[in-house]
């Protein structure tokens, strides 16, 4: 058992050491091509064949994915003819591999960069980690929370008796979960040396979210059947 164990972690060590160094040998990829490199790491997560992808997707989509269509996808972001995903695949693939939105659109290396199809000046990898995890304090951060706390607020209104309850529940869980993966993929990119500051900043996020949530369950209640979540935003 013990050398199976070994094995394996050898195993996962080489791959990790491959991925980065084809990561690094990577040309400046467009949108559409960070795309293509995100869905071979999404099959390798899952322990897919093409194959099982292709059948996957075709269900998906509800049109046909072939093995072909599938294998030139996943590696266009070596060619010269890079494919262009839609919003309709993009959905389906996240629903495919079990990946939020967001992983399409991670940057493949740290120092990697993105170029836009058309447009001239290139896009850091520093710059697209804060597209897709905006810092807590920006306007990104601020507008995304803004748009889903109202969206939520919706949902729940539209429950009603103990619906209304785990719904309302559950829309504090999103919020909460999404102020955790904000703090904490600050964290991970900041670096070791920032580790202190930064995990006071998760610190008082998380008292942040308590605060939230004891006002929102105490001095407010749950909202009744036909009533929608108050704001509660401080």
């Amino acid at each position: 058992m013990a050398d199976e164990s070994e094995r394996e972690y050898v195993a996962s060590v080489e791959k990790r050491l491959h991925d980065a160094q084809e990561a690094r040998e990577l040309p400046t990829l467009t949108a559409d091509g960070l795309v293509s490199y995100n869905l071979l790491r999404a099959r390798e997560l899952r322990g897919y064949t093409q194959a099982q992808a292709a059948e996957r997707i075709s269900a998906a989509l509800g049109k046909q994915w072939s093995v072909a269509v599938y294998a030139a996808a996943e590696r266009s972001h070596r060619s010269a003819r890079v494919k262009e995903f839609s919003a309709d695949e993009l959905v389906a693939l996240s629903q495919v591999f079990g990946v939020p939105i967001t992983w399409w659109f991670l940057p493949a290396t740290p120092t990697g960069h993105l170029k836009l199809r058309n447009a001239e000046r290139e896009i850091t990898g520093d710059q697209l980690l804060e597209l897709v995890f905006p810092h807590p304090a920006s306007a990104e951060a601020a507008a995304l929370n803004e748009r889903t706390e109202d969206l939520f607020n919706q949902f729940a209104s539209q429950a009603s008796g103990q619906d209304n309850l785990n719904s309302y529940m559950g829309y504090i869980h999103r919020r909460n979960a999404g102020l955790q993966s904000m703090a904490f993929s600050a964290f991970k990119a900041a670096g070791l040396e920032n580790a202190p500051g930064e995990l006071m900043d998760i610190a008082r996020r998380w008292q942040q979210a308590l605060n939230m949530l004891q006002s929102d369950i105490q001095h407010h209640g749950v909202p009744t059947e036909g009533e929608p979540p108050r704001d509660t935003r401080p």
